[in-house]
């Protein structure tokens, strides 16, 4: 962790200082005496950071530092960043394509698509107003569902004839061709609603991730009561009206009054 101060041949006791420091903030006191070869994944990541912490520098870069994790340790790694910058009140900047990461770690995220900037802002104003397609697909997990069709009063008509519910939209819109979006945790099981029939079920405990299929139309939904439906059976689904997203059909930019 020392070797850049070497380079720059600050004073050995200056280098124990700094090391000793960065060791304690990351919790790698007790391995200082060890060969690289004798950590694990995620103490090498850490010793990685404490090359950068021992320099003290003004703002940490950090290029997908858990791409080669393991899912377990990938968890550990995000909660031990958050805890290191809280510490260190440093600027940080994270790059990643996995949105679990951005959402989690971040206080403000800039969302890219081919060089472009589509959007900036907290994770939970991505989340609950993005610009664009893009933006509402790669926030959120599992991604929100696109449904191509048209603004009629009160209603979306899906291309495949499905009617869905729809909060409104001013009368010069009407027929306008539009993508219907709502996020799959945004459904909930209700009588006298959208009927569909059940293709794929994946419970995970907490939450039952349902696939379902309605006039060719594949929507995802996911439940957090605890509902286990069989495939080829027909549920009633209704989506939250306060909840959906309208995007231009063509450029994909948000209707604002969705």
């Amino acid at each position: 962790m020392g070797f850049s101060l070497k380079l720059r041949k600050a004073p050995k006791s200056e280098i124990e200082v700094r090391v000793k420091r960065a060791a304690e903030i990351l919790s790698l006191s007790h391995l200082l005496d060890r060969f690289p070869r004798q950590l694990s994944g995620g103490q090498r990541q850490r010793v990685a950071m404490g090359r950068a912490i021992v320099r003290d520098p003004q703002v940490f870069l950090f290029d997908e530092p858990l791409s080669n994790l393991d899912a377990k340790l990938r968890v550990q790694m995000r909660t031990e960043i958050k805890e290191l910058h809280q510490r260190l009140k440093t600027t940080t900047v994270y790059v990643t394509h996995d949105q679990i990461e951005a959402m989690t770690m971040a206080d403000k995220i800039v969302v890219m698509h081919d060089g472009v900037v589509e959007q900036i802002g907290a994770p939970l104003d991505l989340y609950d107003k993005p610009a664009n397609q893009f933006v509402a697909g790669f926030i959120g997990s599992p991604s929100m569902n696109f449904i191509k069709g048209r603004i009629e009063k009160d209603r979306f008509r899906t291309d495949n004839g499905i009617v869905l519910p729809l909060a409104g939209a001013p009368e010069s819109d009407m027929g306008r061709p539009a993508v219907y979006g709502i996020r799959p945790e945004h459904f909930r099981v209700c009588e006298g609603a959208l009927p569909m029939e059940v293709a794929v079920v994946e419970p995970t405990g907490s939450e039952t991730l349902v696939v379902m299929r309605a006039s060719g139309q594949e929507m995802t939904c996911l439940f957090r009561e605890r509902i286990l439906p069989k495939p080829g059976q027909m549920i009633q689904v209704q989506p939250d009206i306060d909840l959906v997203h309208l995007f231009d059909a063509d450029s994909g930019q948000r209707l604002h009054y969705s």
